[in-house]
């Protein structure tokens, strides 16, 4: 990139000034960083376009847009957090409800979790054996003695 005097400098940052009046508009920009509003009214078009000052422009917009993608970035993950929290202390303020409605049947409630624990571990080491079976049958097949 071409280094630029502070005019046309102050120029491009004028012309990629998101949110102010120089925003976009050749003329108000020019005027901003200290060109004449006579030559700016018939000139300032061209200064866009110039090698150094186009490039400083686009150099603009480049970390504009980046600075607005990781902003939105940073948006959706703490949306996301939110939604997780929020779904979290649903599924919190649900079981504590349910609790509360059914205070008597807690403790079996409790016992039937705790039960199905057991179960599906009972259920795993079966399995586990059942496969060690299958594999020790499979070797005496290939490999008779």
């Amino acid at each position: 990139m071409k280094l630029l005097k502070k005019r046309k400098r102050d120029f491009a940052d004028f012309y990629t000034d998101i949110g102010s009046e120089t925003y976009n508009n050749a003329e108000r920009s020019a005027v901003k960083a200290g060109y004449s509003p006579r030559y700016a009214r018939g000139n300032a078009y061209k200064l866009v376009s110039r090698g150094g000052i186009s490039e400083r422009i686009i150099k603009n917009i480049n970390e504009i847009n980046e600075r607005s993608r990781k902003s939105r970035e940073d948006k959706v993950k703490i949306a996301w957090q939110n939604y997780e929290e929020a779904r979290k202390e649903r599924r919190d303020r649900d079981a504590q409800k349910w609790f509360r409605e059914h205070g008597e049947l807690q403790g079996d409630y409790i016992q039937r979790i705790e039960s199905e624990q057991k179960i599906t571990l009972k259920q795993e080491q079966a399995d586990e054996i059942a496969q060690k079976t299958r594999e020790a049958i499979k070797q005496a097949l290939i490999n008779p003695q």
